[in-house]
């Protein structure tokens, strides 16, 4: 028998404690003059918390009106991409089988019913050890079966068509600056043969970009595709603000929003959903162009929007936005007070998945009411 040398390392959790939320002007402070308010954000908050950790990527503060029990509250559909060599053989070529993806409303658990992906004969994704978290996805990027399919169904229309907010997080690492020089890079699309359809793509000036219903964002600055550099894309949306109804950012830093392009109200519109795809641009099953090269785990689709602080230890959160209208109006017409509750997760370059604070760097849940004064 060979010798052979094993290693491993372990990249310790940020630590995140006291977390904590008050009013931004406590109106109820005997030392606070009604009379002298102008224009003080009278309805936004002050999330602090103490954090400790050498490497944070990036945070995601979660909330909602319900109780956020972990990470994936709220999502709707997601990708793990973290599946072995021992799950799926050595690549997954052309698997009927394929790795799990896991969809439906509300908080995903173990028993969550599962579907499955597959990929296009001759396509050349493979599983790699050095992901951020254990295993990922590797694209090639360099045949024109380059892709990575979850087929659609009725149930996923419903899931995202018509939304009123939601939330796309994507982890990746883009191999090739050369690639991009001639070419756009798509990392997935939904629907994508519509001209409703969601795009994600790398451009040739190396920026991020996202398409819904013709409405476009592009990242402020460009990047380095080295193979090395991971990049963390979310992008969040809410149809009830009048402007900046979407964002994107990148890496924790928001680098752009729809401004005043998208229309106030305008839910997200899915006419079909053939499939999402990932590495390739479009829907079609023979793609030639567009082929993503580079690694991806784990993307989760939330149809909630939430939050990016860019900064540590404290957050200044505007509630105006929080409920769809109509909620907001049910609720304080009977003069009802309402409870809302918030988690803070803090993300690392490998601790990015999981449902325990064991796994994962997460806050205990605090609460909160709204009164209808």
């Amino acid at each position: 028998m060979k010798p052979q040398f094993i290693w491993g390392y372990k990249d310790e959790l940020p630590k995140v404690s006291q977390f904590k939320v008050n009013p931004v002007i406590n109106v109820l402070d005997p030392e606070i003059n009604l009379y002298e308010l102008t224009s003080e954000q009278l309805n936004s908050l002050k999330f602090t918390w103490d954090e400790e950790g050498d490497d944070v990527w990036y945070r995601m503060l979660m909330v909602d009106d319900k109780p956020i029990t972990n990470k994936y509250h709220g999502a709707i559909l997601h990708f793990p991409f973290n599946d072995s060599p021992t799950d799926l053989g050595d690549d997954y070529m052309a698997s009927s089988t394929g790795p799990a993806y896991h969809y439906g409303n509300g908080l995903i658990t173990d028993s969550t019913v599962t579907r499955k992906i597959k990929t296009s004969t001759g396509s050349t994704i493979t599983t790699d050890i050095q992901g951020f978290q254990g295993y990922g996805q590797k694209f090639a990027g360099d045949t024109a079966d380059n892709f990575y399919s979850a087929t659609g169904t009725s149930t996923w229309r419903s899931l995202i068509n018509g939304l009123t907010r939601a939330t796309f997080a994507t982890h990746l690492v883009p191999y090739d600056n050369s690639a991009v020089a001639t070419t756009n890079q798509f990392i997935w699309t939904i629907d994508g043969d519509d001209s409703e359809g969601m795009f994600l793509y790398i451009d040739a000036n190396r920026k991020f970009n996202f398409t819904c219903s013709g409405v476009s964002l592009q990242s402020v600055n460009s990047f380095d595709f080295d193979g090395e550099k991971p990049y963390a894309v979310v992008l969040t949306f809410n149809a009830d603000r009048e402007f900046d109804n979407w964002k994107m950012f990148i890496n924790g830093s928001r680098e752009d929003t729809s401004a005043t392009s998208w229309d106030k109200d305008d839910t997200i519109q899915i006419n079909s959903i053939v499939e999402m795809n990932f590495g390739v641009s479009g829907a079609s099953t023979t793609p030639l162009t567009d082929l993503y090269k580079g690694f991806i785990e784990e993307v989760v689709i939330y149809d909630k929007e939430y939050y990016i602080p860019p900064e540590e230890n404290e957050y200044i959160f505007d509630t105006s936005f929080t409920m769809d209208s109509a909620v907001y109006s049910t609720i304080y017409a009977a003069g009802n007070d309402h409870t809302q509750t918030a988690r803070l997760c803090i993300f690392d370059y490998h601790n990015i998945r999981g449902r325990s604070p064991k796994e994962l760097a997460t806050t205990s849940s605090i609460s909160w009411k709204v009164t209808s004064v």
